[in-house]
């Protein structure tokens, strides 16, 4: 054995390695120096000496090692390429193989940036080479075309026609491969299958956008019938059947670059994706699942939005009879490959499972046997939950190694390449014209789990990375979806429950109800946290644009049973994710009796409820279990249910009593102080206290208020700006609900006044004031002259006078702030104040604000003088109060003046 290495040794040996590595870099680099300038000196290569020359530099040339940085100047690599393409015949097949080797290790491996003249030379002589060389160099040639193409299709629009027109010769290419692979009397030297995936990668090049470098110029466009063309031929080939001797690998390449090649084409021209909508929401469609077990069959086909079918699709069909000719052709092909038998009893009992509304919304542009076709899935591949939990399925057995691992890996690169393309189609194109094809990518009735959808993706796909991409795909479509959103309806609650036909509002609310459960249920199996993580995120989209007093009530209390055993899990970003949901929850509007019963739950967990919860918790998530039944789930779903229905000493809301523990100083008996955990989490718990506040004060907070001062005059110090800000807003919320609280009638209020006085003057006793005399941060001022805006008449009036005097000196020192949002804060405060009894007597205060008012009336911030109008409202307001008593004393004349004076040039001031 050889001798080990000391600790200190290690260090010099890689000392000694890199300057190794750097040498072979220098020499190569040197030895790139000599060649380049040896090719640049040849004049030409027409005859044997020369051409001799030629072949032995490129091949010294070639044989340098490439994967380090050997071209010191992109100037003397751009030379030799021009050289390359004017010294080589574009009919001497072994030189312009060598040539185009040469070209395509520059620019792919060297990253040469080849432009102007010398680009549009080499594009030429590149499609020159293609019609006069033999086959042998084809492939070589068509390498070197992608890597000059790419970003590139801008500048190289006259050689496009020659690559793209009818005879040109990418079509001439495929053309020869066709006949090849029919038997034909043509035979190539290059694979036929390879020669198509290289000419799929140069149209994908050509879509690619250039980037322009200078900010704010957007990058160029190719001519819009360049993009047509490139779009035709990427679809050809989504189209187009796998052939039996076509190797998988290289088939799933193709589609892989016709997918991008279409999402580049789409970013360039919005156009053509409007016009072409239909046929690529289909190929999405049918690419989304390729490769899961199943799914094979399906064939991309244009589907139509759902308004289209209710108007006039079925009539149009009725009388194409090509279409229908199509289907039986494929139902026939399908027969003779698959040796499969008849219809069975149990493909139309499969059948029957789904509504009349999800056969017309999936298939609608299908006849009746292409429904049987489409909706036709082998009875193995039946499941509940996704295949990625089998470790029996055949596709994922112990001894697959090698080959079938790759082309396993190549499928998921499809499904992931449509995916991709949907997430463009969805961020580029208006949700008004998507939200009709959404019957078609979401289930819309119960049992649809085979059915091609994105909820199938999250249940069947292995891949993570995979059912991250369709939970983002789902979030963007959710994002903004409300106004669409708000006609979902259940059938139930339509008075006529017997009708011939399914309203579009009763199909919008089985795609919600169903997008809830399909979401739960892949909650309730799902391990990988980073998916886990997405689709947190993308169940707060849901509930924030769903109109829950329109559907069956239950969907928020599930969601709430299976989101809340995350407050425990381990990961902190998790523990983040699942408070924002709840906090969705509870900013629904409006709001339901079921979420406010939710809310009102109380929060003890006894011993036995905890473990339960915490096994299910472990269960649902155990890497090595086999599969999930149904009935333990739902016992198990039914178990952490139960916490809900707990009972409490203190009678606190579950989710109150949850963001104070995150906040980590509301058991004071046993924490022993206040040290707080300033983080994300605490942050997310102030901003969910703050809506609960605003919006079930009465509820959840009223009965707690001495429990939640505790929690906020810590916080409202604390070292971390973000936490004392959302600790503010909390306050401001406070202060805000109190004064509604107040101001009702009858004996039985929410919170009294003594209270109301008692929580100010523990916030105003330091922590407030801080925040308003800060020096630092701008946001902390603006935020504690709002606080001070909604401490309200009474509470104010109940204050001491030194308090007070304390307020209004602080709030006329910000209206000399120099930030525009402390100043419009603070003189919006004032013009509260100004109506408070005690101060609206006050003829110096009257007087000071109006100086105040009239100043900042002229103030070059807009939003400024906009409050400072608003509080020259406010004041005359109070001026025409104290006109009705004799008690005050009138402000002079000269001051009246000037404040009509400020209102007119206010109001006339552009």
């Amino acid at each position: 054995m050889g001798q080990q290495l000391e600790g200190e040794e290690w260090p010099q040996l890689i000392k000694n390695m890199a300057a190794d590595t750097s040498t072979f870099g220098e020499e190569n680099r040197r030895k790139f120096l000599n060649l380049s300038s040896k090719f640049t000196n040849l004049v030409h290569g027409r005859s044997e000496g020369d051409r001799q020359q030629i072949n032995t530099l490129f091949d010294d040339l070639n044989s340098l090692d490439f994967k380090t940085s050997i071209v010191s100047n992109a100037d003397r690599a751009v030379l030799v390429i021009n050289q390359c393409c004017s010294i080589v015949p574009p009919n001497d097949t072994f030189l312009v193989a060598k040539g185009c080797q040469l070209i395509s290790n520059l620019i792919s491996k060297q990253h040469v940036k080849v432009e102007g003249k010398t680009l549009s030379l080499a594009v030429g002589w590149c499609v020159q080479s293609l019609k006069h060389c033999a086959d042998v160099a084809i492939l070589d040639i068509l390498y070197a075309l992608e890597a000059l193409l790419r970003g590139n299709g801008i500048y190289v629009e006259e050689q496009i026609h020659q690559l793209l027109g009818p005879n040109g010769a990418f079509n001439s290419l495929l053309d020869q491969g066709l006949v090849k692979s029919t038997g034909g009397e043509k035979v190539t030297l290059a694979s036929p299958w390879d020669i198509q995936l290289m000419i799929v990668r140069c149209v994908e090049s050509l879509t690619f956008a250039t980037d322009s470098k200078a900010e704010n110029v957007p990058p160029d466009k190719l001519k819009i019938d360049h993009i047509e063309s490139c779009t035709k031929i990427l679809l050809t080939h989504l189209y187009a059947e796998k052939h039996p001797d076509q190797d998988e690998i290289i088939y799933c390449k193709v589609l892989v670059s016709s997918l991008r090649g279409l999402q580049n084409s789409f970013q360039q021209c919005h156009e053509l994706g409007i016009q072409l909508l239909g046929e690529v929401l289909g190929i999405i469609k049918t690419y989304m699942l390729y490769g899961l077990t199943g799914y094979a069959g399906l064939r991309p086909q244009k589907i139509f939005p759902a308004n289209l079918y209710q108007c006039d699709i079925q009539p149009k069909f009725s009388k194409e009879v090509r279409g229908r000719k199509s289907v039986k052709v494929r139902k026939k092909r399908q027969k003779k490959n698959e040796a499969s038998t008849s219809k069975t009893s149990d493909d139309n009992r499969q059948q029957d499972n789904f509504s009349q509304s999800s056969a017309q919304s999936y298939c609608s542009y299908t006849t009746s046997d292409s429904v049987n076709t489409f909706l036709s899935v082998d009875n193995t591949a039946v499941s509940l939950y996704p295949t990625w939990l089998k470790t029996s399925d055949s596709d994922f057995s112990d001894t697959e190694t090698g080959q079938a691992t790759k082309v396993r890996n190549m499928q998921g690169r499809v499904r992931q390449a449509a995916l991709y393309l949907l997430s463009d189609v969805i961020k580029v194109y208006d949700k008004k014209v998507l939200f009709g094809y959404w019957s078609c990518l979401l289930p819309d009735a119960p049992n649809m789990q085979q059915v091609p959808t994105l909820c199938t993706c999250l249940f069947k796909d292995p891949s993570p990375r995979n059912r991250m991409l369709v939970l983002q795909v789902l979030t963007l479509m959710l994002i903004g979806s409300r106004p669409y959103l708000s006609q979902a309806e259940k059938r139930h609650l339509i008075r006529k429950t017997t009708m011939s036909f399914t309203p579009f509002s009763v199909t919008v609310g089985n795609m919600v109800s169903e997008l809830h459960h399909s979401l739960l249920m892949v909650l309730s199996i799902e391990n990988s946290v980073a998916v886990i993580t997405l689709l947190l995120k993308c169940l707060a989209a849901l509930v924030q644009n769903t109109p829950y007093h329109r559907l069956e009530p239950g969907l928020i209390t599930k969601l709430a049973t299976h989101v809340r055993p995350y407050f425990r899990h381990k990961d902190i970003n998790l523990q983040v994710l699942s408070l924002s949901v709840f906090g969705s929850i509870v900013a629904v509007e409006p709001t339901t009796p079921e979420i406010t019963e939710l809310l009102t739950k109380c929060s003890v967990f006894n011993n036995r409820q905890q473990s339960t919860g915490d096994a299910e918790n472990k269960n649902t998530r155990d890497t090595d279990q086999d599969s999930v039944q149904d009935a333990d789930f739902e016992e198990a779903i039914e178990e952490v249910g139960a916490l809900l229905e707990c009972q409490s000493i203190d009678n606190m809301s579950w989710l109150l009593d949850v963001c104070l523990r995150k906040l980590n100083i509301h058991r004071m008996a046993q924490d022993g102080d206040f040290a707080l955990r300033s983080g994300p989490l605490q942050v997310e718990s102030l901003q969910v206290l703050s809506i609960l506040t605003k919006k079930y004060f009465k509820e959840v907070i009223s009965r707690h208020l001495s429990s939640v001062m505790l929690v906020l005059v810590p916080i409202l110090s604390d070292s971390l700006p973000a936490m004392s800000f959302h600790a503010a807003r909390v306050v401001d919320a406070l202060g805000n609900s109190m004064i509604l609280t107040l101001q009702e009638q009858g004996d039985k209020k929410a919170v009294s006044l003594d209270k109301c006085v008692q929580f100010w003057q523990t916030v105003l006793s330091g922590p407030l004031i801080a925040l308003v005399q800060d020096t630092e941060q701008a946001m902390l001022r603006t935020v504690g002259c709002d606080c001070l805006t909604s401490i309200g008449t009474q509470v104010f009036e109940e204050l001491p006078r030194d308090r007070q005097i304390l307020i209004i000196t602080l709030l006329f020192g910000c209206t000399h702030d120099e930030e525009n949002n402390v100043r419009a804060s603070a003189i919006r405060a004032l013009a509260v104040c100004v109506l408070y009894p005690s101060l609206r007597e006050d003829i110096h205060f009257i007087m000071d604000t109006a100086e105040c008012v009239m100043r900042t009336v002229q103030d070059k911030s807009l939003l400024v003088r906009i409050n400072a109008s608003w509080s020259l409202g406010n004041l005359s307001d109070a001026l025409v109060l104290n006109m009705n008593s004799e008690e005050i004393e009138d402000i002079s004349a000269d001051l009246l003046l000037k404040l009509i004076e400020t209102s007119i040039k206010g109001f006339t001031r552009q």
